[in-house]
């Protein structure tokens, strides 16, 4: 079975506060795009610099980021946190999705698909998911 590809839920423009914020998210995907992963990580450390590297949205690039580097171990204990901090973050459950793929840990992928349906049961992503991983 093919992982799916890693995802990343931006926020909208007006949960990320600020011209500087948004001009560095767009340059975090245009570097990650380009897999330029040392630009996407001093970008992600800018991001945490102005945002604390606590923020939910700062894990959730990192995280995005490590899975796109292949440190899948890094990305999945972000993840992990994310996940016991809020179980229904669509953007961490899907990335953990991935993370639990990419180490073969397919039944936890699907259950994982199964409880974030009961939450996000219009999630495109989350259906292609589930096909794909036949669950």
């Amino acid at each position: 079975t093919k992982p799916p590809a890693p995802s990343l839920t931006l926020p909208p423009d007006q949960a990320v506060s600020g011209r500087k914020i948004n001009g560095l998210n767009r340059d975090f995907r245009v570097a990650v795009s380009r897999h330029d992963y040392k630009d996407a990580a001093a970008i992600a450390a800018e991001i945490g610099r102005l945002l604390g590297p606590d923020a939910g949205y700062v894990k959730k690039i990192r995280a995005f980021l490590y899975l796109r580097q292949g440190k899948i171990h890094e990305a999945e204990a972000l993840l992990k946190d994310m996940l016991q901090q809020d179980p229904a973050d669509l953007g961490a459950g899907l990335n953990m999705i991935v993370a639990l793929v990419k180490e073969g840990r397919i039944a936890a992928a699907r259950r994982l698909i199964t409880r974030l349906l009961n939450e996000h049961p219009a999630s495109e992503t989350l259906l292609r998911f589930r096909r794909q991983l036949g669950s």
